[in-house]
């Protein structure tokens, strides 16, 4: 059974379930060029076409929205296949926008039992209320609703990704980047903060404390209101780091209670608060919790791939395979890119390398910041080798290139190692393995200083595990470090400029790589360097 999964609130996204086993996923973004934007006529296609099908032959498409109004029969339901080419016939189901994000944490984790968490901003609206924070049981059988925090008239409490959201407002940001604020709490101290209690308790829910934020869209009443391009000071840096402290406390509170409750001892998290690395090491460290598996597309796009998969396990009757990779887009060969550069306007210098593992290790080795693009692209934020720019970690001045030259953002703004899996415990303290870059951990104290473009302020690290099963030329790029007497780690941020996607086609990662003075681009089999 051919099963397609589609995003249609903001961060369209399309997913592509074949007999049970995820087959691609693209968010619209990576096609448009427009970060965070909706739609998922491109994406749908794109996912048919690295899945070699027409679309005639789709049999189901599974809708992930928070409008549940959206008919799965009617005039706008023949309107949504007809613009993707879909048969009439082709069944419409519509998964709510939190049970979307559950499927897609668990059925792609492989646990076999585990409590499913769901925190974000909000998601569908309900008779009884908009969802702000799901937990439900699943496990090969099937799955429950646990529990759940509605805001209605009733109960008019505003969820924990809201208040996060809103405290990205108040320090000079917009409500999509927590990053930054997860970012900027790394340099600050939660007690020096002028800032009463973040959340309360009511009925046995985590809420955000009325006093502060009594209802969306309402701007926080507190000091050190920061304009957006503003200077950051140390009380901004110290009101972050209250708001991540609370976070962490509030979203453990609550996780740790509902494993108690419910006797679960694994955990799927998904939403975009399961994007928080320091909240995700502070899930993982509970004593309750044996394994914790994060969606890497933890934020809106995922639940395309969710809605795919939950449709799959209903309409199949099977559970769909676990995921083993975020490389799940697009891929060009050799003779696509050679072409794209040939048509390159402004003059390039490229050379074909039998090996671009041992051209990459070279320019690394004199600290060049290259950009690669190998295999297909990720979906999800992150980028984990397939679309990344790569660095030395050990190059002081770096991180400061990156940041202020390369990626226009803030001076605070730390960067990943990728390292591979089983050299990962020499240099940082992570218990389990991190492949998708959504796990925090302490840097080694011998290795703070060697490693100061990935090290924050704190002594941590955001780290991506690289085995040799998961991303084999990525592995080998770093084992090739190791074996020049280098750590086996590089810097790895993601292929794009300020205000854009990650790039996904090779015209998009030459025209960033010119526009962004990168050193190099390493694309395919390709060395490419400006003239």
């Amino acid at each position: 059974m051919i099963v397609l999964g589609l995003n249609l609130s903001h961060h369209g996204a399309a997913a592509l379930v074949v007999d049970s086993r995820i087959t691609a996923a693209v968010t619209e973004e990576r096609l448009t060029g427009q970060k965070r934007c909706g739609g998922v006529v491109k994406s749908a296609r794109a996912c048919l076409a690295i899945a070699g099908l027409p679309a005639a032959a789709v049999d189901a498409v599974a809708i992930a929205n928070t409008n549940l109004p959206l008919a799965t029969e009617g005039p706008r339901a023949t309107s949504l296949r007809g613009s993707l080419g879909l048969r009439q016939n082709a069944r419409l189901l519509r998964v709510g926008h939190h049970l979307a994000h559950a499927a897609s944490a668990f059925l792609a984790s492989g646990q076999d039992r585990a409590l499913a968490v769901v925190i974000d901003g909000s998601g569908s609206q309900w008779a009884d209320g908009l969802e702000l924070e799901s937990y439900y049981e699943f496990s090969s059988a099937g799955s429950r609703l646990l529990d759940r925090h509605l805001c209605s008239r009733a109960f008019p409490y505003v969820g924990i990704g809201r208040m996060y959201e809103a405290f990205a407002e108040h320090l000079g940001w917009s409500w999509a980047d927590g990053g930054r604020v997860m970012g900027l709490a790394g340099l600050g101290r939660a007690e020096r903060a002028q800032c009463p209690p973040v959340f309360i308790e009511v009925d046995g829910h985590i809420c955000a404390n009325p006093a502060l934020l009594p209802r969306h869209g309402m701007p926080l009443p507190l000091p050190h209101f920061r304009q957006p391009r503003e200077t950051v000071r140390p009380e901004h840096a110290d009101l972050a780091a209250a708001v991540q402290t609370a976070t962490e406390a509030a979203v453990t509170r609550a996780v740790q209670a509902r494993l108690r409750i419910y006797g679960l001892r694994h955990v799927a998290f998904a939403g975009g608060v399961a994007l928080n690395v320091c909240l995700n090491r502070a899930l993982l460290d509970l004593p309750e919790t044996a394994s914790l598996f994060i969606q890497p597309a933890a934020d809106d796009s995922g639940t395309a791939l969710g809605a795919a998969l939950f449709a799959s396990w209903l309409l199949e009757r099977r559970r769909p395979e676990f995921q083993a990779t975020a490389a799940l887009g697009r891929q060009f060969d050799s003779d696509e890119i050679e072409t794209i550069l040939a048509r390159q306007t402004v003059e390039l210098h490229w050379i074909w390398t039998d090996d671009p593992v041992v051209a990459v290790v070279k320019l690394l080795a004199r600290r060049q910041i290259i950009g690669w693009f190998q295999g297909r692209s990720e979906f999800g934020p992150r980028a984990l080798g397939q679309r990344s720019i790569l660095a030395d970690p050990g190059d002081p001045l770096a991180a400061h290139r990156l940041n202020m030259e390369i990626k226009g953002r803030e001076w605070f703004r730390p960067f990943a190692p990728a390292v591979t899996e089983e050299s990962a415990d020499a240099f940082f303290d992570l218990p389990v393995p991190s492949p998708y870059m959504l796990l925090n951990a302490t840097v080694g104290n011998a290795w703070r200083a060697r490693l100061p473009a990935v090290t924050h302020a704190d002594g941590t690290a955001r780290v991506q595990t690289v085995s040799q099963g998961q991303n084999p030329l990525f592995h080998r790029l770093l084992r090739r470090l190791a074996d020049l007497g280098l750590p086996p780690i590089a810097l790895n941020t993601s292929f794009n400029g300020p205000g854009q996607p990650i790039v996904d086609s090779p015209g998009q990662a030459i025209a960033t790589f010119l526009a962004r003075g990168l050193d190099a681009l390493v694309i395919g089999p390709f060395v490419v360097m400006a003239n």
